[in-house]
């Protein structure tokens, strides 16, 4: 994980991919909304996520997060989620955690 961010403080979940790392999220400290992204745009360069319905399919995992579903083409960018509502409570956490924890391993090949 690194801390960072020109304009926003942050901080980003990397991955090391045999040398190669890989943001798989990023948490932003907005001043009036923080949230977190969701890599996409970055995934789509790296097996089995350069796989248009894998990408989807993360995507709607995403969705149970939400009260609307995202938007088809933000599996090729970097879907916004705010942290509150979205990820205020423990399940939703842990659901979040679940969704990263997966793709890290699909990335990885586990």
């Amino acid at each position: 994980m690194e801390f960072g961010g020109k304009l926003t403080p942050g901080f980003h979940l990397r991955v090391d991919l045999g040398g190669e790392e890989l943001i798989v999220c990023s948490v932003w400290a907005y001043a009036r909304r923080p949230a977190v992204q969701v890599q996409f745009q970055y995934l789509r360069d790296h097996p089995p996520y350069d796989d248009d319905r894998l990408r989807l399919s993360t995507l709607r995992s995403l969705d149970r997060l939400l009260d609307a579903p995202l938007l088809a083409d933000k599996a090729e960018r970097r879907p916004t989620i705010p942290l509150l509502p979205h990820l205020a409570s423990d399940g939703q956490r842990d659901l979040f955690r679940q969704i990263i924890e997966e793709i890290i391993d699909n990335l990885r090949g586990v």
